[in-house]
């Protein structure tokens, strides 16, 4: 799920696009909103391309700390992935593909 911030910083990418009734859950329980939703949307980590689909954009603020933030991610991102390790202290994320191994050093 992307964010208000990702749709502020994309403007053009829903000009076709429709919202859509979505269900944002969280400790307080099912928030309703119209979201948009991308088709597909690709994200490159350490040089190495995955497609996400179906993800839903939240055109507005939440009032939560996802609207500071361009999204969240789920099993979209490591489908296909071998294994993957967050590690914090370096602020690494290392993905394992067969054969390839990808590390995408986070920004502090």
């Amino acid at each position: 799920m992307f964010s208000v911030r990702y749709y502020r910083a994309s403007p053009s990418a829903f000009r076709s696009l429709k919202r859509k009734p979505y269900g944002v859950s969280g400790a307080g329980g099912v928030k309703k909103v119209a979201a948009y939703v991308l088709p597909e949307a690709v994200l490159t980590v350490g040089g190495t391309q995955t497609v996400l689909h179906r993800v839903a954009v939240i055109p507005v603020p939440l009032g939560a700390d996802m609207d500071q933030v361009y999204g969240n991610l789920g099993r979209d991102l490591i489908s296909g992935i071998r294994s993957f390790t967050l590690d914090f202290a370096n602020l690494q994320f290392t993905l394992e593909k067969v054969g390839k191994h990808i590390v995408a050093t986070l920004p502090v």
